[in-house]
């Protein structure tokens, strides 16, 4: 048993990134659809210039976290598993990369990552970091799921009819 366990070990780190991810899209966005309005605000407040209008960031703040909250369940399910995974990775890139830029231009800012609270941390060196290694692991995530292929592997399977 043990044998097959270290065979499969990549299908269980995938199986791993995709839980972490999952769990990690879920938490994100449960405080964001309660508080739609508030997530915006904390969007603007990113002031990315040309880009994010504030219309634009009240449709974010709307429609985001119901994206984080499908991607989530798709990844833990199986469900559309490659188009998931790559999905995964450009929320990540783009959130590392807001919070660079943020921190870079000096803003003072909460992240909005998890709570969308105006009395949360500032963002820093340390978010920095923590969105970069969950880039680098999306990243892991999306070149093991299909250079292995393994989009097949422990999802949710649906019975095949009869005739």
């Amino acid at each position: 048993m043990l044998q097959n366990i270290v065979k499969d070990w990549k299908k269980w780190l995938v199986l791993g990134l995709r839980i972490l991810f999952c769990i990690l899209l879920i938490t994100a966005s449960t405080d964001k659809v309660i508080k739609p309005i508030d997530f915006a605000q904390m969007i603007t407040n990113y002031r990315v210039p040309f880009f994010l209008t504030p219309e634009i960031c009240r449709w974010i703040g709307i429609w985001l976290p119901y994206v984080e909250i499908v991607v989530g369940v798709f990844l833990i399910l199986g469900i559309w598993l490659d188009a998931a995974v790559i999905i995964n990775l450009v929320l990540m890139v783009i959130f590392t990369t807001l919070v660079t830029q943020a921190y870079a231009r000096g803003l003072d800012i909460s992240c909005g990552c998890f709570a969308v609270e105006t009395d949360a941390p500032s963002i820093g060196i340390g978010k920095i970091i923590e969105n970069i290694a969950f880039s680098c692991l999306s990243a892991l995530l999306v070149w093991m799921t299909f250079k292995y292929n393994l989009a097949d592997t422990f999802r949710l399977r649906f019975p095949k009819k009869v005739k």
